[in-house]
């Protein structure tokens, strides 16, 4: 999986990078428009961030340490076990249309792995750190019999870490594990170096000018004399700030000005081991990642540009807001809480003592978590807090919750059959209904109803609290439970899918689930579709009945590991593990209000899998004399209808907005009621679209009222209708979110402002009445 983050906008995009295992290092082109990527078997692909799609895939046949490209771009170097390989970077010639991986050069010299790897300036030069202690100097390009292939500097007592080249200087940097820094000094400068030619009729080649490449010691400094920095684990360096940033297991970084070792900043970011540290290009930002945390820090100003951390126990909970702005997930003892736009965390909530079991939304500001520690606990969305706690009167562990917008809330217990239901307004215990004999999987409450499903293999409906309940049998343990308007569905161990009707408690059908036993169940927003998942995600037709498509969850094949970290999971043995391999297995299932997105909760973290931004061809009522030179001619002749339905009708986004943007909301006012059905709708959904990216605020959203009003009552209450009204919801929210925020900076700004003027006015008084009153007295 690969994490784009834009951290102007405060967006994050993941992709699938086209490997089975695990990423393990990355490295990116010096034009930004390739990256290498490869996992931890030596498997490794070249990914375009213009397209963002797959060029090409190798394998090195066992795990790479490290990937470099040259300056020029034109080279790539990968640090494999004890050698080096250099190949000709992708695209950069001739063959690469061919075998986008040509080798240029196999440079060895090491006797142990290859740990780090850093070109010069010029692109002629490999400086290379290795666990044997030593750092090498070393020619991408042939060489005279006179000069060696390679120079050796020694001089650490550890393993290399991390050796660069001073910028437009063949001078050396490296560090070692244990927090020390050898600097050295190179005998010539770069535009100095030996250059040679291949004379006719001979295959060695023969030197233009006689000076060549030699090292001396040009200096040495301890971290460790500032304090406990005694295990560096990481370091980058910055050519045109001249900065080096180094990271420790202690979850410390220091910042120091070179070649004189300067120091400019120390701070703990983590608590746990920084693994990795970068500069960006202007060496004003530096990002640092740990095991379940991340950061990019400007440290001029000394402020964080993003800092996102998550647990590393495995994700046990995950739902929508209602209005499809919010994720919350629970993992361990901590909800958090994300913005299902930019995919970044908002905010970490703790309180439980135990595990967290299941996770729902009250409203759009309320949500509730449960958990094993026997307790509910609300959490008010706006400030970030818990207000409220619901308890039992015999505390015992609860398994799932749900509540309604009257304020009851229902969860079922995990090691007995009891339904404990509070008021959310008064935090008092209503009632506990004790009628199943095995604990409860699953609880809903729908049109005054309350509905609990348990092991036991029985439904209970509850149409008042304290009074009788109906009950329905199934065959075997029921798993997992979904509700709809007007019915509900469940899964059994007898791996079938059962309906049965809200209104009169009958089983409605079955689908047959061909030796799957389903763990959650979710109906979309359309009720059209039911998702049922295990270890992969299948999608059911409700009309029909029937299995129409299988979505995969997980890339990776097996998980060969009892422990389980939410973040960049490693296929490895641990110490006392037993070595057998077992399935991913999703714990819960959360679709969006839109519908245009679902979000399944692992031991790996939660995947969220959405339609995406690529625009397909997808026709509406297309004639055979339609295309945009006769849409683009229609509109100029003033015929703005013909060319507004037949936009549409060729589908494509780019003619469609050039052609909407110059209509005009009259003519919107005018047309509205000629429109189709169906063009209304699609027009509504490409103003929701619209809203999320584009300026036109004003004009969109005129266009969206004239439209809503000549909507019909019935298709505003139809469900079919609910998952459009909810992406145009949660378009025109999350724009007032923002302006709202735009609109408080300014008015804070301007007050500040007119402050100042004030305060200077008063100034100026003060100075012209001093200057008054010395005058005064001069005279008198």
């Amino acid at each position: 999986m690969l994490s784009a983050i834009d951290l102007r906008r405060s967006k994050a995009v993941s992709y699938f990078t086209g490997l089975s295992k695990s990423v393990d290092i990355i490295a990116m082109s010096p034009s930004n428009m390739l990256l290498i990527m490869a996992d931890e078997y030596g498997n490794a692909v070249v990914w375009s961030t213009v397209s963002n799609f797959v060029l090409a895939k190798h394998s090195f046949h066992s795990k790479l340490s490290h990937i470099a490209f040259s300056p020029d771009g034109h080279l790539v170097a990968f640090g494999k076990s004890n050698v080096v390989l250099v190949y000709e970077a992708p695209g950069c010639s001739a063959s690469s249309a061919v075998n986008p991986f040509s080798l240029h050069r196999l440079l060895k010299g090491c006797y142990d792995e290859v740990t780090f790897l850093n070109w010069s300036s010029n692109s002629r030069l490999l400086v290379v750190g290795s666990k044997d202690g030593t750092t090498r100097v070393m020619w991408v390009e042939r060489r005279g019999k006179d000069e060696a292939a390679l120079i050796s500097l020694v001089g650490h007592k550890a393993p290399v870490v991390a050796c660069f080249f001073a910028p437009k200087s063949l001078n050396v940097y490296s560090l070692s594990e244990d927090a020390t820094l050898l600097i050295w000094n190179c005998d010539i400068a770069v535009n100095e170096i030996v250059d040679f030619i291949e004379e006719e009729g001979t295959e060695e080649p023969v030197e233009k000018r006689s000076k060549s490449l030699g090292y001396h010691h040009g200096g040495k400094h301890f971290y460790n004399r500032l304090g406990d920095f005694n295990n560096l684990t990481c370091a980058a360096f910055n050519g045109s700030t001249k900065l080096l940033a180094a990271g420790f297991a202690n979850g410390d970084f220091q910042i120091h000005e070179m070649p004189d070792f300067i120091a400019v900043q120390t701070l703990n970011a983590f608590q746990t081991s920084i693994s990795t540290i970068a500069f960006n290009t202007a060496g004003d930002w530096l990002a640092l990642a740990s095991q379940s945390s991340f950061l990019v820090w400007e440290w001029q100003c000394e402020v964080y540009v993003i800092r996102q951390s998550s647990s590393i126990s495995a994700v046990s909970a995950v739902t929508y807001s209602p209005d499809g702005t919010k994720i919350a997930t629970g993992s361990g003892c901590e909800a958090r809480i994300w913005d299902s736009s930019s995919g970044l965390c908002l905010s970490t909530m703790s309180g439980h003592s135990a595990e967290i079991t299941d996770l729902c939304f009250q409203s759009s500001r309320v949500m509730l978590s449960c958990s094993l520690d026997g307790s509910v606990r609300a959490y008010d969305i706006g400030r970030y807090r818990s207000f409220r706690t619901l308890v039992s009167t015999n505390p015992t562990q609860l398994s799932c919750v749900t509540a309604d917008s009257g304020g009851i809330v229902a969860a079922g217990c995990a090691r007995v059959g009891e339904v404990i239901v509070w008021s959310l307004d008064s935090g008092r215990l209503l009632e506990v209904l004790s009628v199943h004999e095995e604990p409860i999987s699953g609880v809903c409450l729908s049109q005054n109803t309350l509905i609990s499903s348990s092991w036991d293999g029985s439904i209970r409906f509850w149409r008042s609290l304290g009074g009788a309940s109906e009950s329905v049998e199934l065959d075997g343990d029921i798993t997992a439970m979904a509700i709809a308007v007007n019915e509900i569905a469940l899964a059994t161990l007898c791996k079938r899918i059962t309906f049965v009707s809200i209104e009169d408690a009958n089983i409605i059908a079955e689908i047959e689930c061909r030796g799957i036993h389903y763990t959650s169940l979710k109906y979309t927003p359309s009720m059209s579709h039911i998702l049922a998942a295990y270890s992969s995600i299948d999608v059911y037709d409700v009309s029909t009945r029937i299995l129409i498509r299988k979505i995969k969850v997980n890339p990776h094949l097996t998980i060969q590991t009892k422990k389980l970290p939410q973040l960049q999971p490693k296929k490895k043995f641990l110490p006392g593990d037993l070595k057998t391999q077992q399935e991913l297995s999703i714990s819960k299932l959360a679709i969006s209000c839109t519908g245009e997105s679902f979000a399944v909760a692992t031991a790996f973290g939660v995947y969220i899998y959405s339609q995406g931004n690529q625009k397909v061809f997808n026709p509406h009522s297309l004639k055979l004399d339609t295309n945009p030179r006769s849409i683009r001619t229609a509109f100029k002749n003033g015929d703005w209808l013909t060319a507004l339905m037949d936009s549409f009708s060729l589908g494509e986004v780019e003619l469609i907005r050039e052609i909407f943007l110059q209509l005009t909301t009259d003519f919107i006012k005018v047309v509205s009621h000629q429109l189709p059905f169906d063009l209304v709708l699609l027009i509504l959904k490409f103003i929701s679209e619209e809203l999320e990216t584009s300026a036109y605020l004003e004009f969109y959203l005129d266009c969206l009222f004239i439209l809503l009003q000549n909507c019909s009552s019935d298709w505003i209450k139809d469900p079919s209708s609910s998952a459009l009204l909810s992406a145009l919801h949660k378009s025109v929210y999350s724009k007032t979110d923002m302006l709202t925020a735009v609109s408080d900076q300014l008015t804070y700004s301007t007050e500040y402002c007119l402050h100042i003027v004030k305060l200077n006015e008063s100034k100026k008084y003060v100075q012209d009445s001093d200057e008054q009153s010395l005058q005064e007295d001069y005279v008198s």
